[in-house]
């Protein structure tokens, strides 16, 4: 994502509630994580232990992200999400 330092605590759940339209967001235990890990065929570790990274050799190979920053990141999703979700309720 982008040069934003915020930890994820900081901006991560406010920026996604904010997107989604909601006030507050639920904390997941790691029970609830790794239960999800196994319909999303995934490691927990990825998951609870995943970094903030900077991708340096695509950054310097000229690559631009079409989202640089987690906020727009999160509003596309959320929107493409609800313009999914909304055909298929229609």
């Amino acid at each position: 994502m982008g040069d934003n330092q915020n930890s994820r605590k900081e901006c991560l759940t406010p920026d996604t509630t904010t997107s989604v339209g909601t006030r507050i967001g639920l904390p997941a235990a790691s029970w609830m994580l790794e239960i999800g890990t196994i319909f999303l065929r995934t490691e927990t570790d990825l998951v609870l232990k995943s970094r903030r990274v900077i991708p340096g050799r695509l950054v310097e190979a000229g690559f631009r992200f079409q989202f640089p920053e987690w906020v727009s990141a999160a509003q596309n999703l959320v929107d493409r999400w609800r313009a999914t979700y909304s055909l298929k309720s229609g």
